[in-house]
């Protein structure tokens, strides 16, 4: 259901709505309904289309521990804070993936100041080669020494560049393994 009202600035069009977005895992394929809900406004200011959310929503980054084809603790919390959740996890993703989707949700303004973002990093072994913002290609655990204490410090280069980029924002990091 669409509102259309003129306000400063422009014409606003308020859009709401229930519907299902389908998830699927990398790995074995199958497909997921999850539901969504979505409330935003769409301005149009000199023909170019904004979109401002109105409510707070719980966005949430991770690999398949956040976003999967059964509820994760993502799905649980966005119901225990009784928010809208928006999941950007993917399934057997690496820190670097996940901080990338971070600055680019970020750039484009998908995250508000007024939203509540949650990320769980994974295992700091785990690399992906970043393609863009929702592809990447999995590369296996390496078990060089030397390989894993680099992916560990830039694991941690890589939460210092998140901390500062979400400065501004209700934010906090967990992770399920000690970093």
């Amino acid at each position: 259901m669409d509102t259309n009202f003129q306000g400063q600035g422009g014409t606003f069009i308020l859009k709401h709505g229930i519907g299902c977005r389908n998830t699927q895992h990398p790995t074995h394929g199958k497909e997921s309904k999850k539901p969504s809900i979505l409330l935003f406004a769409k301005v149009a200011i000199g023909g170019v289309n904004c979109y401002n959310y109105l409510m707070a929503r719980l966005i949430t980054y991770g690999c398949s521990l956040t976003n999967y084809r059964w509820w994760t603790w993502a799905d649980i919390l966005a119901k225990q804070l009784d928010l809208p959740l928006i999941n950007r996890g993917k399934p057997a993703c690496g820190n670097n993936f996940i901080f990338s989707r971070l600055q680019h949700d970020i750039d484009t303004g998908l995250i508000q100041p007024n939203d509540t973002i949650r990320i769980m990093w994974c295992h700091y072994n785990r690399v992906s080669k970043v393609l863009d913002p929702d592809n990447f290609i999995y590369n296996s655990e390496t078990s060089d020494l030397e390989e894993q204490l680099q992916n560990f410090k830039t694991t941690i280069n890589i939460i210092q560049q998140a901390e500062k980029l979400l400065s501004k924002y209700d934010y906090e990091f967990m992770t399920w393994l000690p970093l």
